[in-house]
């Protein structure tokens, strides 16, 4: 299946809602369901890369923007996540902005950010933020940078 084959299946389907009930678009929208079950198995890993892959046919479809984004943010939650059980040295200055400027300062943010440093960071970002940053921004392979020495 290419790229260009999806996307334009979905913009065809825009045009003409009836087209949805093609076998061609169904086996479409059975990848693309295969391909998020994958997904949020590497987004609970917290591997963002891995999302990104499984999703590389589908980025350009605007109708499914919004679900990727879901599965993305997963991931980098647990990225932040396992990178503070794991006492990672990261840059949280970039990695909390990265995330607030895509998503916003969610309930999973704040959770996450909840004391300490984390929250002293946390506090610096606007709360005003749109929580779909990411169409604007993209989303990235990692939400982590290294801590510079």
């Amino acid at each position: 299946l290419q790229d260009q084959n999806v996307v334009d299946g979905y913009k065809l389907v825009e045009f003409a809602p009836h087209l949805a009930e093609c076998e061609e678009f169904k086996e479409f929208q059975s990848r693309f369901k295969s391909a998020t079950e994958e997904a949020l198995h590497r987004a609970f890993e917290g591997n963002a890369s891995g999302v990104l892959d499984l999703y590389e046919s589908y980025l350009a479809v605007d109708y499914l923007q919004y679900k990727i984004a879901a599965v993305a943010k997963v991931a980098y939650l647990y990225e932040i996540r396992n990178a503070l059980i794991n006492k990672t040295k990261v840059n949280w200055e970039l990695a909390i902005r990265q995330y607030v400027e895509r998503f916003g300062k969610d309930g999973e943010i704040r959770k996450i950010c909840a004391k300490g440093r984390l929250r002293e960071i946390l506090n610096t970002h606007s709360d005003m933020l749109p929580s779909n940053g990411y169409l604007e921004k993209g989303l990235p392979d990692s939400i982590l940078t290294e801590e510079e020495k």
